[in-house]
């Protein structure tokens, strides 16, 4: 295959995003492109469709002002940009998510070290008339060899498909081999508990969050680039990784306790195992008299997140100061009280039933992935 570099203002047109002033930014569902150099750019979700001065693309690349490799990112969905971002689209042709995603590597290749927010900045003219070059196949009519692009792509994708089986099989192994499978027999309050749910006796009361957590706290923000690596783990809003984003060593970053639960600004719902600390977009509840364990508390955590469900956005946060007075439905003792015996022999009984039916179709996932990786 024969690479060439040409000039990026003769096989790209490069335009700019609008400035949209954040007053007139109303939630919405269309991305909004802006110079940040994560989550491909996106800073938020809009409602831009009737605005002005807002200028919308689709299927198309962006390269930020500062024109360094970490600012550029293909889009394949429709979204504004703002000011400044440049967008690329390619004279003659269309891109794909193959080519799209080929394209964005080369263009980070050409750019990187060449700019950078203190020093020069990179303008659309600059991209159109200087003398920066992109790396690109040509094939054998000396044109833009985009079938090489996409198969190159698709070999990689398929390549960290595989890798992907291999790890699932590891894990899947080292989860079966560390879950003590000779434990997954049900002991007989384990099946009492069972025999009880499956017959509808069991009772159930009305609780408070605020009844069942006497600590209930907001977790402290810290911003990304205040972040200092450390060995804590770091829960922001999100459902990727159960919310952890990093680990931080920062002094004045909270440690919360294991057994607990955490709740982000979405309403995603989270037990934790581990200390931990947590950003001002999430709430975090726990029991400093009771000391709920872990079966308890992932008995709990899902009821919390179906109760809360589709309540809280981007548009209306979930805040601590909402979790006091959120009412769930949980199982009672004869007396009235919360059944958390129940509760944990349940829980400790489904999780010897998934481990065995783990244990029993292993075999066939195992068998499964080898015909593949072979």
């Amino acid at each position: 295959m024969r690479m060439e570099k040409l000039r990026i203002g003769e096989i790209f047109t490069v335009r700019t995003g609008s400035n949209v002033h954040a007053s007139s930014l109303a939630q919405g569902i269309t991305p909004r492109v802006s110079a940040k150099s994560t989550d491909n750019g996106i800073i938020g979700y809009y409602d831009t469709s009737n605005i002005a001065n807002a200028r919308h693309y689709e299927n198309f690349i962006t390269v930020n002002f500062m024109g360094s490799e970490n600012g550029v990112f293909y889009h394949p969905y429709k979204a504004s940009v703002e000011m400044k971002v440049h967008v690329l689209t390619l004279l003659n042709h269309n891109y794909n998510r193959y080519t799209g995603l080929y394209i964005v590597t080369a263009l980070k290749a050409a750019l990187a070290k060449r700019f950078s927010r203190c020093g020069s900045q990179l303008s659309s003219s600059m991209l159109k008339s200087n003398n920066i070059h992109i790396t690109l196949p040509i094939n054998e009519k000396k044109e833009i060899d985009f079938d090489y692009m996409e198969s190159y792509i698709r070999k990689i994708e398929e390549e960290r498909v595989l890798q992907m089986k291999r790890e699932h099989l590891r894990e899947l192994e080292n989860y079966l081999r560390s879950a003590a499978l000779s434990s997954c027999v049900l002991t007989l309050d384990e099946i009492n508990a069972l025999r009880l749910f499956r017959s509808g006796r069991v009772s159930y009361e009305k609780y408070r969050i605020g009844e069942l957590f006497n600590v209930i706290k907001q977790g402290k923000r810290i911003k990304s680039s205040q972040r200092i690596a450390g060995k804590l783990p770091f829960v922001t809003a999100g459902i990727r990784n159960r919310g952890i984003s990093c680990c931080v060593g920062n002094a004045e970053a909270e440690v919360f306790p294991e057994n607990s639960l955490t709740i982000d600004m979405f309403g995603s719902v989270f037990f934790r195992d581990c200390e931990y600390g947590a950003d001002d977009h999430v709430t975090v509840l726990y029991n400093d008299v009771l000391k709920y364990n872990k079966h308890i508390l992932m008995f709990i955590a899902p009821i919390i997140e179906s109760q809360i469900a589709g309540k809280y956005s981007y548009a209306k946060n979930f805040y601590s100061s909402d979790a006091p007075d959120i009412t769930i439905t949980i199982p009672i003792t004869k007396s009235r009280n919360p059944d958390y015996d129940f509760m944990e022999r349940f829980v400790r009984a489904q999780h010897k039933l998934a481990v065995a039916e783990l244990q029993r179709h292993r075999k066939r996932e195992i068998k499964a992935a080898q015909s593949v990786i072979a």
